[in-house]
């Protein structure tokens, strides 16, 4: 009896082991979610252990990738301008303020070589494409942006009304000099610089510089000019020039009239009252010399007023001719009907094109030409009528003359030295230190390539899920790899439940 029980027992156990050897190959015979869930269900432990591995080998994965993250190195600084006009966006001179000037090719030229790079950096257009020029926004319209993202209050209302009648321009505008030409931190840095400096070397040469010449002064006798030029023709060439800087002295004691420079201790107002005591010789030496019909070389003087005459009837003839074209295209221009609405009332009003206007400023300054022209001519016809009777002039005449002429023209020299002068301090104090300069200087800046949290979190889990996966897996195929030894080999298979 009891060997009985005991055969029924072994039998069991074989009829066990051969289905758990069944379940095992009909669970490599596919891999399947179905089977992996059963696994886990029966050896839950090695799976979380499985997980947990995997998650912690995504964490140090994600971790290197975070310390090996790209990164940038970029060399910044902010220039910053303050003069009138350029909180309106517009130039020292009223034209449109460009900020790109601050990376043009002569700006970048010179920096390139005061720098010394030139072995590094071959080409102006190569580094500007490595510069860029970021606005940086006032402090009062940042506050109103941060206002009108508030929450529906009055004062969100009243920021988001100031807005749509806000017109920002900036004043303060960021350099970045992007990494290039093998360059080191110190030399983008030193480069930085230079390319500022020559902008503020450019800035006051474009805005800030109007010298007068003295040369047009030099009328000594061994002067290579002598042999063309009379007496008359040195009033013409000293007339014009000193005209020229009465214009400037008078619109720049119009701007700035308390304005007293350093240097010659006088406003500009003083150098206009200067200018009339200089223009009143110039017209005595005039009156002395035409008036007297003195001439060095009189046959050449009155070739030469003859030949003027003929330039500026040939130059009255072709303004004349511009006149008239410009006159026809306006006559032809069309003339545009349009219907405004008033609320309701609806009323019919001639509209010109653009071009109109361009074609009648044109036309006004053909006239002016013209006049000018007119003006000019008669001049030169009465020269011609007083020279005309005049005889060759005795030697003290032209002495006389000769002397007169030497002493405007020392007078004048030092005249246009003082005007000089008196400028170019004025434009150091209105467009050098105060208007332009470097409010930060040359900066490393470091930017990483960063990756939002979220994303990190989700690839990690992602990462160690999957892993995780593929490791109960290769458990799986190796317990059905013991399983199918232990069955050839004919011994039992235990059940584990881990």
């Amino acid at each position: 009896m009891r060997c009985v029980l005991l055969q029924h027992v072994a039998n069991g156990e074989v009829m066990g082991n051969q289905e758990i050897l069944q379940n095992e190959t009909q669970e490599d015979a596919g891999i399947t979610f179905g089977s992996l869930w059963r696994f886990i269900k029966r050896a839950w432990l090695r799976t979380a252990i499985c997980v947990v591995c995997a998650l912690a080998l995504a964490g140090l994965v994600i971790g290197g990738l975070m310390l090996t993250r790209s990164q940038t190195e970029s060399t910044v600084a902010r220039i910053e301008f303050v003069y009138p006009g350029i909180s309106t966006g517009l130039a020292p001179d009223g034209s449109v303020f460009n900020k790109d000037e601050i990376r043009s090719v002569n700006v970048l030229q010179a920096a390139i070589a005061d720098a010394g790079l030139e072995s590094k950096i071959t080409s102006a257009d190569a580094l500007r494409a490595h510069l860029s020029i970021t606005d940086v926004i006032s402090d009062e319209y940042a506050l109103l942006l941060q206002q009108a993202a508030a929450e529906d209050t009055a004062a969100a209302q009243a920021a988001q009304a100031a807005l749509r009648e806000y017109k920002f321009f900036p004043t303060r505008f960021d350099v970045r000099l992007a990494p290039g030409f093998d360059l080191t931190a110190e030399e983008s840095k030193h480069l930085l610089s230079n390319i500022l400096n020559a902008y503020k070397m450019y800035f006051k040469e474009t805005w800030g510089t109007l010298a007068f010449s003295s040369s047009v002064y030099d009328s000594e006798s061994d002067s290579e000019r002598e042999q063309f030029l009379d007496f008359i023709d040195y009033y013409d060439l000293y007339s014009s020039q000193l005209g020229t800087i009465e214009n400037a002295v008078s619109r720049f004691a119009q701007t700035d009239a308390s304005f007293r420079s350093p240097v010659t201790n006088k406003t500009f107002s003083d150098l206009a009252a200067q200018a009339a005591i200089i223009r009143k010789h110039y017209d005595d030496f005039s009156s002395v010399v035409i008036t007297g019909g003195i001439s060095k070389n009189l046959e050449q003087t009155k070739k030469t007023l003859e030949q003027e005459i003929v330039r500026l009837e040939q130059r009255r003839n072709k303004l004349l001719i511009d006149k008239s074209n410009l006159e026809d295209q306006l006559e032809t221009m069309a003339v545009r009907l349009v219907i405004i609405d008033t609320n309701g009332n609806k009323t019919e009003e001639t509209e010109l094109p653009p071009e109109y206007y361009a074609l009648q400023n044109r036309l006004t300054d053909v006239g002016a030409q013209i006049s000018l022209n007119g003006e000019q001519t008669e001049i030169l016809r009465l020269r011609v009528s007083l020279f005309g009777s005049a005889v060759a002039s005795p030697q003290e005449d032209i002495d006389r003359a000769q002397a007169h002429l030497d002493f405007i023209s020392g007078e004048s020299k030092l005249f246009v030295s003082e005007v000089n002068d008196t400028i170019d301090t004025y434009y150091d104090f209105k467009y050098g230190v105060e208007s332009l300069y470097v409010s930060s200087p040359p900066t490393i800046l470091t930017t990483f390539s960063d990756v939002p949290k979220l994303y990190i979190l989700l690839a990690a889990g992602a990462i160690g899920l999957v892993a995780g996966l593929i490791m109960t897996q290769i458990v799986i195929v190796l317990k059905r790899r013991k399983a199918a030894a232990a069955k050839t080999a004919g011994n039992p298979v235990k059940k584990s439940d881990d």
